[in-house]
C-alpha cells in the first residue's frame, strides 16, 4: 500500500499553512498537516484496512518531511512554533505502531531510529529516464556509496522496464523477449546487490524464454541469499571504463563470500582483482567457485587478500562464489 500526500491537496481545513501567506501552501508544493483532524480520519482507515487484509508491507511515499504549518486551529498543534514537531511525533507514532505490528516499513526519508526498514540506496527521480546501461552504472554508483553507512537490505534500488517519465524506447526494455540480455544484467546486478528492489513495469515477463530468465536469476538469489543479503566490502568504485564488482562476506556462515563482477565496457577484459577477504574471516585459502561451475582452490597473503584471475565478456557479468 502507498499513501502520497506530499503533493496532494487535503482540502483547506487540513492542509499546512504557509507561515508567510496565511494560506494553504508549504515548502513541497501543497501538504496535508498531518497535526491536523485529517489524522484522525486518515489513520483509523488505514488500521482498519491493515487489519481486514493483513498486509504486512507499507511503501510509505513521503512520510513528514517537515512542513511548517502557521494553521492556530489545528487540534494537534497550537501554532507555527510547534508545527513541526507535533507533525514529526505523529510520524513517528505511526512508524512504532507499524514496527510493532512486525511490518516491513520501506520510506524515503530517514527514520531508522524509530523503525523503518529500508530507505533509498541513491535515489534521482531523472535518473529513471537515463539509458538502460547509464541505469545500471549508475546503480552499483549508488550501491557503492550507499553501504558505507547501512547494510544492503536497508537500502531500495528501482528496475525499469519501462520508462518513469517517457516512452521513448531507449529507457525501457520492452518488448522484454527483445532485451533478454539487458534484462538479465540488471536482474543480476540488484539482485546480487542484495538490496530490496522495487520493479517499475507492466510485466515480469513476456514469453516463456523470458519466464525462464527471470525464474533463473531469482532461484539463483534464493540459493545465495544469506551471502547476497550479508554486509558489501568496496573493492572499488564503479567508473564504467573497467570492470567493478560487489563483494558480500559473512564469516558465520558457509557461504563466506559472493563477488558479483560487472564489465561495463565494451571490450572482453580479462585480468587478475584483489580480493580483501579479511572480514570473511578466511585465512590462509579459500575455495572460490565460479558461475561457469569451475572450482578452484586459492592461497591468501598475509593480509588474507585474494588474488582472482577472471575474464569478463563485453557488458558482461559473472559471480564467484567464496567458500573455505
Amino acid at each position: 500500500m502507498n499513501y502520497k500526500w506530499r503533493l496532494a491537496d487535503g482540502g483547506a481545513e487540513v492542509d499546512c499553512i504557509h507561515p508567510e501567506r496565511g494560506k494553504p501552501g508549504s515548502l513541497f508544493g501543497q501538504s496535508v498537516c498531518i497535526a491536523s483532524k485529517w489524522k484522525d480520519t486518515y489513520y483509523s482507515k488505514m488500521w482498519e484496512f491493515f487489519d481486514k487484509t493483513g498486509l504486512m508491507t507499507y511503501n510509505m511515499d513521503g512520510p513528514y518531511h517537515g512542513d511548517p504549518c502557521a494553521s492556530t486551529v489545528h487540534p494537534y498543534h497550537a501554532c507555527l512554533e510547534d508545527s513541526q514537531w507535533q507533525q514529526w511525533k505523529t510520524q513517528v507514532e505511526v512508524i512504532h505502531e507499524l514496527q510493532r505490528r512486525g511490518m516491513y516499513i520501506p520510506i524515503p526519508d530517514w527514520y531508522f531510529l524509530n523503525g523503518q526498514c529500508s530507505t533509498g540506496m541513491g535515489y534521482r527521480e531523472a535518473s529513471a529516464n537515463l539509458t538502460p546501461q547509464q541505469q545500471l552504472l549508475l546503480g552499483r554508483q549508488y550501491i557503492y556509496d550507499g553501504t558505507w553507512h547501512k547494510i544492503p537490505t536497508m537500502g531500495w534500488m528501482t528496475l525499469q522496464l519501462v520508462g518513469f517519465y517517457t516512452n521513448d524506447p531507449r529507457v525501457g526494455l520492452e518488448p522484454l523477449c527483445d532485451n533478454l540480455d539487458r534484462y538479465e544484467s540488471q536482474l543480476m546486478q540488484f539482485l546480487g546487490s542484495g538490496c530490496h528492489l522495487t520493479i517499475r513495469g507492466n510485466r515480469l515477463y513476456d514469453t516463456p524464454e523470458t519466464k525462464q530468465m527471470v525464474s533463473r536469476c531469482i532461484d539463483w538469489f534464493k540459493e545465495y541469499r544469506d551471502i547476497l543479503t550479508s554486509d558489501i566490502i568496496h573493492v572499488s568504485r564503479p567508473t564504467g571504463r573497467d570492470l567493478d564488482c560487489m563483494m558480500h562476506v559473512n564469516p558465520f556462515i558457509k557461504h563466506k563470500g559472493m563477488v558479483v563482477v560487472f564489465n561495463p565496457t565494451d571490450r572482453d577484459i580479462t585480468k587478475e582483482m584483489r580480493l580483501p577477504l579479511y572480514y570473511t574471516g578466511l585465512k590462509g585459502k579459500a575455495t572460490v567457485t565460479a558461475s561457469d561451475g569451475n572450482k578452484q582452490s586459492f592461497s591468501l597473503n598475509q593480509q588474507s587478500e585474494l588474488l582472482l584471475p577472471v575474464s569478463i565478456k563485453a557488458q558482461g557479468v559473472s559471480w564467484f562464489l567464496i567458500e573455505e
